[in-house]
């Protein structure tokens, strides 16, 4: 896949932390870990998230269901979201947490006519704010509120992936 042939080539010479993660969790869970596949397509892995100082990730949850085909509803059980810190600013970049999980009908509603996103005036002060390092692996549940404070002094790079679960005896999965 030549998204993932282009992650590797950013990191060369060495190992990719997409690739790093795929391979340790493949090895360690009992039934493996590949990509997830649609329609006999595999899907895309490795977004590479660059936040330019003073731009923020508005709150949002993130749902698998919201991009799926309707027959492919219901097979996925949890789901976390993986982010790989490689560049974090000194002052600001904090990921703000919520710990508020609405259904997809309140979460609509609490998006109002936005594209994208909550209006931070909606919702209480967040439950957690947490500064991470160059460096660190965060697992997070997507499906809480969650946004990122803007950069102050430098750009804010990172790596997004989704890891799911389908059940114990069936392998985990990755996307973007």
């Amino acid at each position: 896949m030549p998204n993932i042939a282009k992650l590797r080539e950013a990191f060369a010479p060495y190992p990719s932390p997409t690739d790093e993660l795929r391979l340790l969790l493949d090895e360690l869970w009992p039934a493996g870990a590949h990509l997830m596949e649609v329609d006999g397509k595999k899907c895309f892995i490795g977004i590479c998230r660059y936040q330019d100082r003073n731009v923020d990730l508005n709150p949002h949850t993130d749902a698998l269901e919201r991009n799926l085909p309707a027959h492919y509803q219901g097979h996925l059980q949890a789901q976390l979201s993986v982010n790989i810190y490689v560049n974090i600013p000194e002052q600001g970049g904090e990921l703000e947490l919520w710990d508020i999980e609405p259904s997809e009908g309140d979460y609509q509603g609490l998006m109002g006519e936005r594209a994208y996103g909550i209006e931070r005036g909606k919702l209480p002060a967040p439950t957690a704010v947490v500064k991470p390092s160059a460096g660190d692996l965060m697992l997070l549940n997507p499906r809480v509120i969650h946004a990122v404070r803007p950069s102050q002094d430098s750009s804010r790079v990172t790596l997004g992936h989704f890891l799911g679960f389908m059940g114990s005896d069936r392998p985990l999965v990755f996307w973007s």
